[in-house]
């Protein structure tokens, strides 16, 4: 079993990502120069470094509370990430005996109520029996008709799907590969920003009526690749 500074750096990206942390993210991507790493295309899974870290406690868990002989040490103080474990003191024997004792109240008490539960429900069924021979007896030519209502989620008005016609839609072509990201100016609502993975950011100037035609992106191009694989645009947020 091995683990790497990449590896690990990965898991953190991944995370810093995950938890919505761009700009550090970005800044960490920069510094530990992740985006080279043989592991930027790997599958992990969403919570990668918390699932790890989990299990990681669960083992600290077990090393702390294991005796030589394998006998498991009492201890009911929980096992942090941070800071040094302090087992809490076992319980005393009075301690043990008085909750003990509520215990075997408590269950006497449980019994005395399930016992009652069950003379209701004997008594209750009785009843229905009887309820149901009488019912039988009843002529059905005398039955109602019954309506079934439905339950507002049932009866609620389906919202009416908009659909958007093909003369208001604007098909974006410039980029050579997937686009990973976009991203609107907040102050020029026209003004948009993509990211692909053919190593290019591009700034699009969004028409705002059907008199404007679009104008060409400005390109703005990644650092040249040291080797043959390009380098993909993932993030980016407006300054």
């Amino acid at each position: 079993m091995s683990v790497t500074s990449e590896e690990i750096n990965y898991l953190i990206f991944r995370y810093l990502q995950e938890s919505g942390f761009v700009h550090t993210g970005f800044a960490f991507q920069n510094e530990s120069h992740i985006h080279k790493s043989d592991y930027r295309n790997a599958n992990v899974q969403p919570g990668a470094l918390v699932s790890v870290l989990q299990k990681g406690l669960l083992y600290m868990d077990l090393e702390l509370h294991v005796n030589e002989d394998g006998s498991e040490r009492e201890c009911t103080g929980p096992v942090a990430l941070i800071g040094p474990h302090r087992c809490d003191k076992q319980l005393k024997k009075a301690k043990r005996d008085e909750l003990g004792g509520r215990g075997n109240k408590r269950d006497r008490k449980e019994s005395k109520r399930s016992q009652k539960q069950q003379d209701r429900e004997k008594r209750t069924k009785l009843e229905v029996d009887e309820d149901a021979n009488e019912e039988d007896m009843m002529d059905t030519d005398q039955i109602e008709d019954v309506s079934v209502v439905g339950t507002p989620a049932e009866t609620a008005d389906i919202p009416e799907v908009k659909v958007i016609p093909a003369s208001d839609a604007i098909s974006l072509r410039g980029h050579t590969a997937d686009v990973f990201v976009c991203s609107w100016n907040p102050a020029s609502p026209s003004l948009l920003a993509s990211g692909a993975g053919d190593a290019t950011a591009r700034l699009w100037q969004i028409p705002t009526s059907a008199e404007e035609t679009l104008q060409d992106p400005i390109v703005l191009k990644h650092l040249p690749s040291l080797t043959d694989n390009n380098r993909d645009v993932t993030t980016m947020d407006w300054n």
